[in-house]
């Protein structure tokens, strides 16, 4: 789910609660009014309860989600503006290297591995 699907269904949860407090609400004026009888009362209030409970929950799941997707958004901004600072440099610099780079593998065959700082978004793409 996006952030603005999360977004979206935060206030829609957070009306269908007030719908659910407002039902119950009516429903109690009519039971105290005699207009409705005890068991009637019990079973509306039971059901928007639960409705009410599983929307609060929801919407801590959601908020929690949201949470957790900014933290991730912030960390990929902060590398982003770490690589954009060196965009111009002419030649690899020791700030270069320790902002950017977690770990440099020689390997006896000539070969090498770089492992980044950062999450290296080639590494998803699928080449056919």
């Amino acid at each position: 789910m996006t952030r603005t699907t999360h977004g979206q269904m935060a206030p829609q949860l957070r009306q269908r609660i007030l719908q659910k407090k407002t039902e119950k609400q009516d429903c109690y004026e009519r039971y105290i009014m005699e207009e409705a009888d005890r068991n009637q009362y019990l079973a509306v209030k039971q059901a928007c309860d639960a409705e009410i409970e599983a929307a609060e929950k929801k919407i801590a799941e959601l908020s929690k989600e949201m949470a957790m997707q900014t933290e991730v958004d912030d960390e990929q901004l902060k590398e982003l503006e770490n690589i954009s600072l060196f965009a111009r440099e002419p030649a690899l610099t020791k700030e270069m290297v320790e902002a950017m780079i977690k770990e440099v593998r020689i390997y006896r065959d000539d070969r090498y591995e770089i492992k980044w700082k950062f999450k290296n978004v080639f590494d998803e793409v699928a080449c056919p």
